[in-house]
């Protein structure tokens, strides 16, 4: 690996939309030396060239690389140049874990920023499966807005309580966010899913996009209504956070989308309609159409419902915020800890799996978000049931 002045990140995945976003996260917030790659070496030196152009990177600190995932060797092969690697292709649903074993075999550290529930257990799997000699590297999965920075938000509330009986996530992105296939994919796959979700200390059986609740958000987002989709959340929340019941929500600024999504949902839980992602052409341009509405505003939203340490009944709400370029928040987590691990010793970095919720505190990540632009609101909510 390179001296420390000249660490090197890999980003397999990095000519897609959140990988490109990571990238220049990274060479903005960190002065590590970067591999992009893509499916095709022309997809990412074009990504290579938007950086340069847009935001004024270095071209030295960037270099390219063509790489797919079910290619072995070319996968341990970059690996080998790299001192952190962070998985952003996708759709997570259909992905792999050949970058995880390379990291495994070579001692890197790991990160990626899956949005799929089944990613994220086949990957623990795969870990547990190791058994408790072998020594692991650092490994963050899910380890973007959602789980890391949802969880964390849960934390900041509740650090000092008893217990936590609910948790309630939602995404607000705004509706000019750029929509890849990916993207799209990973929308349709949770429309009418069957999952599971914690309930009072049980489980649950739901439907993708279903069961509507709406949430304040600070401004400029305001009030926005949001369906329940399938998260890792709904497992870690329960095991590092001890929460009873747990829902993940996500909703669409314009509500012609969200009732589209809902009527699509309906249908297909009924078997009226053949797999959605089949659709992701047809929906995806239905999107960029719809794209020019809206905003570029969003946000994240956590509410918790729980026990203080004195054993009052407590109801909090915490958010981050974005007034513009919301799909940051996706990858600040990642650059966060690439930075952190990174720089540090390689004999004082933590060994497996990274916990989501205490991984950053309320001062830091206050001032990880100012940085991007981004602002942190947390605030005590009224019980619920009580007059506004």
């Amino acid at each position: 690996m390179t001296s420390p002045a000249q660490r090197t990140i890999l980003v397999v995945g990095g000519s897609g939309y959140f990988g490109r976003l990571l990238v220049e996260d990274s060479l903005e917030h960190t002065r590590h030396h970067v591999i992009l790659t893509g499916r095709s070496m022309a997809s990412a030196e074009a990504a290579r060239a938007t950086l340069i152009r847009c935001m004024g990177a270095a071209p030295a600190r960037i270099e390219t690389a063509a790489c797919t995932l079910e290619h072995e060797a070319t996968v341990a092969a970059l690996v080998r140049q790299c001192d952190v690697a962070v998985c952003a292709a996708g759709p997570y649903q259909r992905l792999g874990l050949t970058l995880l074993d390379a990291c495994l075999e070579q001692h890197r550290p790991y990160i990626d920023l899956s949005d799929d529930r089944d990613f994220v257990r086949r990957l623990r799997a795969r870990l547990n499966s190791l058994g408790e000699t072998q020594s692991l590297p650092p490994i963050c999965t899910a380890w973007s807005a959602v789980s890391a920075l949802s969880c964390a938000l849960a934390r900041v509330v509740s650090h000092q309580w008893r217990q936590v009986d609910r948790l309630r996530i939602f995404l607000a992105p705004g509706n000019r966010q750029p929509r890849n296939r990916g993207t799209v994919e990973s929308l349709l796959h949770s429309l009418g899913r069957t999952f599971t979700v914690p309930c009072d200390g049980g489980e649950i059986e739901v439907t993708g996009w279903s069961r509507p609740r709406d949430f304040e958000f600070p401004p400029p987002i305001g009030t926005r209504r949001c369906y329940l989709v399938d998260a890792a959340d709904h497992d870690f929340a329960v095991e590092w956070l001890g929460a009873k019941s747990v829902e993940f929500r996500v909703g669409a600024e314009l509500r012609l989308l969200n009732q589209g999504a809902a009527a699509m949902a309906r249908l297909r839980a009924r078997r009226l309609l053949p797999d959605p992602v089949r659709l992701a052409g047809i929906c995806g341009a239905l999107m960029r159409l719809f794209g020019r509405m809206g905003s570029e505003a969003g946000a994240l939203g956590v509410e918790v419902r729980g026990v203080d340490a004195t054993g009052k009944p407590r109801r909090w709400r915490a958010s981050v915020v974005a007034d513009r370029r919301a799909p940051m928040m996706a990858v600040m987590p990642a650059t966060i800890m690439i930075e952190r691990w990174l720089s540090a010793d390689s004999a004082s970095l933590p060994s497996g799996l990274l916990r989501h919720d205490d991984w950053i505190d309320r001062p830091c990540l206050e001032a990880e978000c100012a940085r991007r632009g981004l602002r942190l609101h947390v605030e005590e909510a009224a019980p619920e049931g009580s007059a506004p």
